[in-house]
């Protein structure tokens, strides 16, 4: 009998005939940390405002977001799930979290399909990534905007490998979805529309077929922008206070090692996220930064190896993939592998590449040219799944040691910073704590009044808690700011006096509304010594405060309804991941003074 013919059919080392159980047992285990503890944490204002939008209706949904810089398509799904599940904590945080499982999943899958040696390595830096699990644990659109991505590069390269209407369609879909999630997902959007481009150039029907959707669907949002240029420069000012120590142009580094496990604790970006411990003796901080330098490193190295093997240094057309990890494939089983469908690694590695350096560059210009906007490890993690991508396929490509020693250092890194006695964390809870302060004081009848960028919290508990009906009123000084409690609006160039004539409005309305008590948020103006984070009763000889003593407008309506008396602090705060120390004002009725007593020559802070 012939031997050939009792031979068994060749396929591509490294593709296996079913589901390895290691990568499923690891997925498994990174999605579950994506829904470690979702609804322990209270909300803090970004996620309250998701909540308090996706409940609106559509109409309102809409009046809201015209005045927001948001796209709308994370608050329309947010709407879906809030449906379906009720409003707790973690049903809000639900669908950001299935999303960064979709996301690991997705990436899992397009190594699985283009690179299958590095599917294992995929799994472990996805999915143990500290940044991506803090964003799948957030009520915000940035773990959509992640799944979204890695949708988008797995379309674009299934159109290089065989383009088709579906497959076209396709990747119009996912680039347009990105760009009505985040407005700074232009920059990836442009990236991958580009390659697009490029590769469909010899099918030009095909090419408009891309081009002609995206481009009308790009109108509204376009739209949507514009109205919104310049009027965020006073409100996002926070983003730049962090570059005025920093030079902007090494940006794109400060993100990178943001992007590593354990890399916030060198970078100290102006996101909360949980870092490694330091002691006052310094061991344990020496300890730190030997294992941010070894995975800095190590990830240095897999991105130079992609690069060189890329460039020609080591050929790769896809061999690399195809052979064994005991590189005892035979000539004709190479033979056979070259010939196999499998597609190239080449097109993967461009789009790794590109996607997360030039989305990040885009970043630097947009903050230099129209208004601060790149926060390390925020809005800069557009970029975050293709970097990690990138990691794991360079790690791959690595010696076998050294491949075990990155793996092994990144989940070392991801897990230090959860533990209590090696990490730090920012717990949220306080603005859940102040709700409930506020509920058993607050008589109907009563008003509230709070800083712009404040209400959120207070319109989520209070509903939740089921004091907010007992108000008159709950509203933000200045008024605009109630069109859309996280937007911003222009000063007016005579804001002193515009102030002033809304703090007589809104006081005459509470007179003829005859509100009782008016219970006000304001925020001191500097820091003050162990000011605690939950509320509590006020030190001594902090159990009062005047107008001169918070920062401006709140100041200029406390004049308006006391003068420079001292009101009643009831409670003293600050608020989750929000600037600045706070105390919760008590104004009764009976200590007003009368307006025409009030002079408009007083110089209010």
């Amino acid at each position: 009998m012939n031997r050939a013919s009792n031979a068994k059919p060749l396929r591509p080392a490294g593709r296996s005939n079913g589901l390895p159980r290691m990568e499923l047992m690891l997925l498994a285990l990174a999605c579950g940390a994506r829904f470690r503890n979702l609804g322990t944490d209270g909300l803090w204002i970004d996620e309250a405002y998701t909540a308090v939008i996706s409940r609106q209706s559509l109409a309102g949904m809409r009046a809201a977001l015209r005045e927001d810089d948001a796209p709308a398509l994370f608050y329309l799904c947010e709407k879906a799930v809030l449906a379906l599940f009720g409003d707790a904590e973690w049903a809000v945080r639900l669908f950001p979290a299935l999303c960064g499982c979709a996301a690991i999943v997705a990436s899992w899958a397009l190594l699985r399909r283009y690179a299958p040696r590095a599917a294992l390595a995929g799994v472990v830096v996805t999915g143990f990534s500290s940044l991506a699990i803090f964003y799948s644990q957030q009520a915000r659109n940035y773990s959509l905007l992640h799944m979204l991505t890695v949708l988008a590069i797995w379309a674009l390269l299934r159109v290089r490998e065989r383009p088709s209407t579906g497959r076209v369609l396709g990747l119009a879909a996912a680039t347009l979805a990105m760009l009505h999630t985040h407005n700074l997902a232009l920059w990836t959007v442009a990236c991958v529309s580009i390659l697009a481009l490029v590769w469909l150039r010899a099918r030009p029907r095909l090419a408009l077929l891309f081009a002609a959707p995206v481009a009308i669907g790009a109108i509204p949002w376009a739209l949507g922008v514009w109205n919104q240029l310049g009027r965020h420069q006073g409100a996002n000012q926070w983003m730049s206070t962090w570059w005025e120590t920093r030079s902007l142009f090494l940006a794109p580094f400060y993100s990178a090692i943001s992007f590593l496990n354990a890399g916030a604790t060198t970078v100290r970006p102006p996101v909360p996220l949980p870092l490694l411990a330091q002691s006052e003796h310094g061991v344990l901080s020496f300890a730190s930064g030997l294992l941010v330098i070894a995975v800095a490193l190590l990830a240095a190295f897999a991105f130079f190896r992609v690069v060189a093997s890329l460039t020609g240094r080591r050929r790769d057309s896809g061999g690399a993939d195809r052979v064994g990890e005991s590189g005892g494939a035979s000539r004709t089983q190479s033979a056979s592998a070259a010939s196999s469908p499998l597609p190239p690694s080449a097109p993967l590695k461009t789009v790794l590449l590109i996607c997360p350096l030039a989305p990040l560059a885009g970043l630097r210009i947009t903050h230099r040219v129209i208004g601060p906007s790149y926060v390390v490890a925020r809005t800069d993690t557009m970029s975050l799944l293709p970097f990690l991508l990138l990691l794991a396929l360079g790690w791959s490509r690595s010696h076998p040691a050294l491949r075990t020693t990155g793996l092994a250092l990144w989940f070392a890194a991801f897990l230090l910073p959860l533990l209590p006695w090696t990490g730090m964390s920012a717990p949220k809870g306080s603005d859940r704590a102040l709700a409930a302060w506020i509920g058993p004081r607050v008589q109907p009848g009563d008003a509230m009044v709070v800083p712009l960028v404040s209400r959120p919290s207070f319109d989520y508990y209070g509903e939740r808690q089921g004091w907010l009906d007992k108000l008159e009123s709950l509203s933000t000084f200045p008024p605009i700011g109630d069109l859309n409690p996280a937007a911003a609006f222009p000063t007016p160039l005579d804001s002193l006096e515009v102030y002033r004539e809304q703090a007589i409005a809104l006081r005459e309305s509470w007179e003829r509304a005859g509100v009782g008590t008016v219970w006000c948020e304001a925020i001191l103006l500097g820091r003050h010594p162990n000011h605690p984070q939950f509320p509590r009763t006020p030190a001594p000889g902090r159990e009062r405060a005047d107008a001169n003593q918070f920062s401006f407008p709140t100041s200029l309506l406390i004049y308006t309804l006391i003068g420079l008396e001292p009101a009643e602090v009831s409670a003293e705060y600050r608020r989750d991941w929000m600037g600045g120390d706070r105390v919760l004002l008590a104004i009764p009725r009976t200590s007003w003074v009368p307006l025409d007593s009030l002079s408009h020559e007083v110089e209010i802070r």
